[in-house]
């Protein structure tokens, strides 16, 4: 059995501010025109990585109505700096295992990568697991 490299657990709650921004890039996507759909918090899908190198993770789906969708760039606790129109990585292991991170990614392919554990996802989040 291969052994899965250690993902990424950064977590990043939005604020009411940043959502606002994720909605004017939507609205400035040529994908615009239906309701869309925005992730309040965010879960980097990346490969471990050091903690001055961006956090990305998809921010708002548009539903393939464009060239792609919108993902959030951020670095340590800090709201997102950055809001990039872009497609999910093509690559795939087979076809039923698709890449779940966004084109163009450093590291490994999210099907490489261990999932998390509850313990990883409950401290990501600023929770104490009992």
């Amino acid at each position: 059995m291969t052994q899965r490299l250690r993902p990424c657990a950064a977590v990043l709650h939005l604020t009411p501010e940043s959502i606002a921004a994720v909605r004017q890039a939507t609205a400035a996507s040529s994908g615009a025109g239906l309701p869309e759909l925005i992730h309040t918090v965010l879960r980097c899908p990346l490969q471990s990585h050091p903690a001055t190198a961006d956090h990305r993770a998809l921010v708002s789906d548009l539903f393939g109505r464009a060239p792609g969708d919108i993902w959030a760039s951020w670095t340590g606790l800090q709201q997102p700096h950055a809001y990039t129109e872009a497609a999910y990585c093509p690559a795939e292991d087979g076809p039923a295992t698709l890449c779940l991170s966004i084109e163009q990614h450093p590291g490994a392919h999210s099907w490489q990568l261990a999932p998390l554990v509850p313990a990883q996802l409950t401290a990501s989040c600023g929770m104490v697991a009992a």
